[in-house]
């Protein structure tokens, strides 16, 4: 079996503000939605889930990206958060409760060797796609979590790609 080491929690708050999180489309034609409804919506989403998590937020991004198909009218919505939980290894569990619970699709499940939670799933309900990670050599309170939408067409026929007020 793999070991899983502990990773510095500044190398997964930069990959995470370098990647998306799982935003990838089916295949046939996006739905129309404009950017600023999108955002609205995965914002109280996140929203929620802090409350469920009772974490203390210390950084919340949030960023209009690019999807892969062509056009500057597709893309995602993507927020970034590290926060803190006394006990962030719990709060992790208890969402992936919750979440088994609701039939979301759980995309990663594992316990890390050295300590630490990494959950991941999809929403059915929106397609939201969320992952939350504990276990960080810089503090063992923190929790990273991660939320992307699905890729929508904006119906204005273009999009202004990068951070959210």
């Amino acid at each position: 079996m793999a070991r899983h080491h502990r990773i510095p929690l500044l190398a997964v708050v930069v990959g995470v503000m370098l990647t998306g999180c799982g935003p990838i489309t089916s295949g046939g034609r996006l739905e129309a939605k404009a950017t600023a409804t999108a955002a609205y919506e995965l914002t109280g989403d996140v929203d929620r889930l802090i409350e469920e998590l009772d974490v203390d937020v210390e950084q919340l991004s949030r960023r209009v990206n690019r999807c892969e198909q062509d056009g500057d009218d597709v893309y995602y919505i993507w927020i970034g958060m590290r926060a803190v939980h006394m006990e962030p290894d719990a709060a992790i569990e208890r969402q992936h409760s919750r979440w088994d619970a609701a039939d979301w699709a759980i995309t990663r499940y594992r316990h890390l060797d050295d300590g630490g939670v990494n959950l991941a799933g999809t929403d059915p309900a929106t397609g939201h796609a969320y992952a939350l990670d504990s276990g960080f050599e810089a503090g063992d309170e923190y929790i990273v979590g991660t939320f992307g939408t699905p890729c929508f067409r904006d119906p204005s026929g273009s999009v202004d790609f990068g951070p959210l007020n």
